[in-house]
Parts: C-alpha cells; structure tokens; sequence
C-alpha cells in the first residue's frame, strides 16, 4: 500500500515547522500586545499596570491591586500630582530593563497601597522613589536585585523586616528609620530592636543604632544590649554591650569584637572580649548555647565566688553554661578554705558553674591535711555550695586507676 503525498517525510517537518512559526508568531503578538510605555496621562496609568501585571497576580493579591487603583483615582486624596509623574517615570524605566519579569511592578502597586493609611509610607516615597529610579537606570544592576530591593522595601514599610529569607528574617521594633539612596544607598535607623528570629527562636540586640545597606543585605551596628534571658537569667545581671560591629543579614548569627561582659554572679567589674549569637532549634532553655562570650584576658581571680571558694583562671560563657577555663601547661585552679586555710586544691582545662555548683570532669585534685597532702591526677570533681559538699569520684579515664598519693598515711 503506498503512503499518502500528505504524510510524507518531508511534508511532515514542514507541518512541525508551520506549527512551531505559528506557535511563535502568537508568543510575539502576544508580548506585542503588552505596554512597552506608560502613558504621561496620569489617568492611564491604572489600566495600562493591570494590562502588565493581569497575567501574573496571584488572587490573594487582586484585593490589593484593587484597592490601589481606587486609591489613585481619587485625586483628592491620592499621591501629588508630581508624585503621580515620578511614579509612572520610574515604572518607564523598568519596563526598559524587561518586559518578562512584571514582579516588582506588583510589589510597587503593594508598596503604593500603603500610602493612605501610613505616615511613614508618606514621608519616605519620595526618597525611596528617587532610589528606585537609580537602579532602574542603572545597567549594572540586575531586575533580580531590584526585585529583591522592593521585595525588602516592601517587608520593611509593612512590617519593619529588613531582610526575608525562607527560614528566618531580621527585624527592627519600630520605623525609627530614614532614607539616604543619593551618595550610596543605605538606611539609617535610630535607636532600636534589632531581632532575628525563626519559628522556634529569636535573638535580640537590644537599644542598638545602625545603618541597613538593602543592595548588600549588610547591617553595621553600634552599641546595644545582648541577654542571657533565653537561658532564664536576669537582663540585668549578664548581659554583654556592644561597640561597633556589622552583621550579613543573609545569615541567621552574627560575631562582634570588643564587647563589654557584664556577669554579676561572679564579677563587680565588666571584662572585654567577644561574642557570638545565633538563631538556633532549642525546647529548653538549660539547652540553650548562644550568646557565647569569650573573655580576652587568659587570667581571672575570682575571690569567694562561693563562700570560701576561690577561683584563677580564664573563662567563657555559652547559653546557660559559665565555663572555666585553662590550659594543659597552665589550668584553671579552684581552691576551698577550711577555717580561712587552703582545703583543697583543684586543677582542670575545664569547670562548667552553676548558680550553686561547679564541677570538672577531670582534674587534678589536692587536700591539704596539717603538713601532709592527699593528691590524685585524674578524677572527677564537684562541689555544691547549697549542701557545702565537695565530691570527689572516678572517671572513664585511665589515670582514674592509679592509686592516691598520700603523705599523711605515710
């Protein structure tokens, strides 16, 4: 049986190519329809947005859009007829840099909505506008960074939030903040809460100033006030202050030098050193291990810490847990008076305190009896202030097995 002419080879590409030309042809007609200007008439301005943005609104956001455009056409109460020129300026400009990517024509349309209803929205269009304008024009900025810019911009005016990410975001407590897009583009805010946070948790620096630059996601920070309270202690007891510092806002934590440690349990006086914070998964505040503070000076002395209790060594505290510390060569030391003279003697790398005990898991430990002395180079070590009991016990360790070095049985 011969094959129809129709159904050839040759007539079959040619069929796909037809389709394929017919296929493109709507795509360019298409776009073609599709505003590639906005008109100067303010009065057009509305219908030739919703044109742009009508394939790609989300239904949650058609409320929104709706209300904006009501809003504009009402001129006794609508944005300034300048404003009106800027706004359609400044949406001239992005539609050159694409004609795809309609997003952030949503976003404004988002950002616009808030004009009646905030005073803040209303003292930084302005600014925010002219900043807006600058990167739209600007050939080295890329329509994702722009996106990213009113995506932000549009979290900081309805929420204060300066950066989102999917699984956390920083914020600040109030809209203390004013607008600076002509030498560079940041964002200064006066005194503040500056917050990161997650389902689970959140760490503060509390009554902070700083300068937010939104192109590079960067906070730099001066003074303000870091707590211990996720661990359940006073604000006002340990708590570290801050000098200068700078934070990546792409990532849940931050590092700072030069910090002011403040720990009334065992210190009169604050010690210099650093801190590191971050946004963690914890249940239980003993769980906790942020803030963590590291002391620069290798050497404390801590007198009567418990009644009796002396303590030379360096320190640091993470979450709930203050950490004793030396080193092999030159180990922390804890000594207990009986009747005002040394008791006991105890050397170890490492002492976790507690409000009413501290321990070590392995240490060196000396009694002073009269003269003589009993002397072990390996057992765990505990004292607890609230019974005034010191208990002394073998560890996993292999030195554990060797005998006590005792004089006074001698």
């Amino acid at each position: 049986m011969k094959s129809l002419p129709f159904f050839s080879k040759n007539n079959a590409i040619a069929s796909l190519t037809l389709v394929f030309v017919l296929l493109v042809a709507n795509s360019v007609c298409s776009f073609g329809q599709k505003i590639s200007k906005f008109d100067d008439d303010p009065q057009q301005f509305t219908s030739q947005l919703e044109k742009i943005v009508e394939d790609d609104l989300k239904n949650e956001d058609k409320p929104m859009f709706e209300r904006f455009v009501n809003f504009w056409d009402k001129d006794s109460i609508s944005f300034e007829i300048d404003q009106k020129n800027t706004i359609i300026n400044v949406s001239n400009a992005l539609l050159k840099k694409t004609i795809v990517n309609t997003s952030h024509f949503i976003t404004l349309a988002k950002i616009l909505s808030l004009y009646p209803e905030s005073k803040k929205i209303r003292e930084v269009l302005n600014p925010w506008l002219e900043g807006l304008m600058l990167l739209a024009t600007n050939d080295k900025i890329s329509i994702a960074k722009i996106n990213r810019f009113t995506d932000n911009s549009y979290a900081l005016f309805s929420q204060n939030v300066l950066v989102i990410n999917p699984a956390f975001s920083w914020k600040a407590n109030n809209n203390n903040f004013s607008l600076n897009f002509s030498d560079d583009f940041y964002i200064d805010f006066s005194e503040t809460n500056l917050t990161c946070f997650n389902k689970t948790d959140s760490i503060v620096i509390q009554s902070t100033t700083g300068r937010f630059f939104p192109l590079e996601d960067k906070w730099e920070g001066k003074g303000g006030k870091v707590t211990w309270l996720r661990s359940n202690f006073p604000e006002d007891e340990i708590f570290a202050t801050l000098s200068s510092y700078s934070i990546n806002l792409m990532r849940n934590e931050y590092e700072a030098d030069s910090v002011m440690f403040t720990n009334l349990d065992y210190f009169s006086q604050p010690a210099l050193g650093r801190i590191k914070d971050k946004v963690v998964r914890a249940s239980k505040p003993e769980s906790v291990v942020y803030p963590e503070f590291y002391t620069y000076t290798q050497r404390h002395r801590i007198k009567n810490f418990f009644e009796g209790v002396d303590f030379d060594g360096g320190y640091y505290m993470i979450g709930s847990q203050f950490v004793g510390s030396g080193t092999r060569e030159n180990p922390a030391v804890i000594e207990i008076k009986r009747d005002n003279k040394e008791f006991l003697r105890v050397e170890a790398k490492t002492y976790i305190f507690r409000r009413q005990t501290v321990m070590s898991n392995y240490a060196r430990v000396r009694f002073k009896i009269e003269s003589d002395s009993l002397f072990h180079t390996g057992l765990g070590f505990t004292y607890n202030d609230g019974d005034r009991l010191v208990t002394i016990s073998p560890t996993d360790f292999l030195t554990t097995q060797s005998p006590i070095l005792s004089s006074y049985h001698n």
